[in-house]
C-alpha cells in the first residue's frame, strides 16, 4: 500500500490512476499527514461490497433466530 498526499495525487493523478489499474496498487491519500480517502481496484471494491453483504445476511439471520426464540 502507497501513501500520498493530496497535493501530489492531484498533481499526479493519471499516473496514480494508472497505478491502480494496472499494477493493482491500493494507494491511501492523505492531508495534513491523516489519511483522507483510498483509490483501490475495481475488483478491491467488488470484494469488499460481497463481504459486507455475506456479514448483512448474518446479522439478518441472528436476528430471525433471535426473534423466533
Amino acid at each position: 500500500m502507497k501513501i500520498i498526499s493530496y497535493k501530489n495525487a492531484r498533481q499526479n493523478y493519471a499516473e496514480i490512476g494508472n497505478c491502480v489499474d494496472y499494477g493493482k496498487d491500493r494507494i491511501v491519500i492523505t492531508r495534513r499527514d491523516k489519511p483522507l480517502a483510498a483509490l483501490i481496484p475495481a475488483e478491491d471494491i467488488e470484494l469488499i461490497e460481497v463481504i459486507e453483504e455475506f456479514f448483512d445476511n448474518c446479522d439478518a439471520d441472528a436476528a430471525l433466530t433471535d426473534a423466533k426464540g
